[in-house]
């Protein structure tokens, strides 16, 4: 039977034996924090219209989001086609690339940002948090939208 050893573990072995620490500050030391934003979806949405969701000073500089652990909340089905890119104003697709609402069926219901459209760049890399930079959400797709309330769940890893 052969043990497979995760980064966290090679790290901290190797820390032992150094006594210097050579853990990543997201693999170790982090806290995962929440922070939720409610807007109304106006009646009749245009492409590239933006909705801002959180100032950009409410999330510590540093911080990195975690979209795999975020999401959005439709209160109401959303109509035929509502998608969204969401990030941060300088990139703003980062944490979520075409996400499509109406998958939250008839009734409405919750949408992980890695569940539909293409994966987000924080998925694959990194993306910190920039002082001061709001988060957004822009409209990508729409097509006979209800006006419905829309919350959304930013996940970030803010360093202790």
């Amino acid at each position: 039977m052969a043990n497979t050893d995760s980064t966290l573990v090679t790290a901290h072995t190797t820390a032992q034996t150094t006594g210097r620490s050579p853990l990543d500050p997201l693999d170790a030391g982090t806290v995962l924090m929440f922070i939720r934003s409610r807007v109304t979806c106006p009646a009749t949405p245009s492409t590239s219209d933006t909705l801002t969701l959180v100032p950009g000073e409410l999330i510590p500089p540093g911080s990195r989001y975690a979209p795999a652990a975020s999401w959005v909340y439709c209160v109401t089905d959303p109509g035929t086609a509502l998608n969204l890119d969401v990030g941060p104003t300088s990139n703003t697709d980062a944490l979520a690339d075409n996400l499509a609402l109406t998958t939250a069926g008839t009734t409405g219901g919750i949408v992980p940002f890695d569940e539909s459209g293409t994966a987000p760049l924080a998925m694959t890399s990194s993306v910190e948090h920039v002082s001061g930079e709001d988060i957004v959400a822009t409209i990508v797709t729409s097509n006979t939208v209800s006006q419905t309330v829309i919350e959304f769940c930013i996940a970030y890893y803010a360093v202790a």
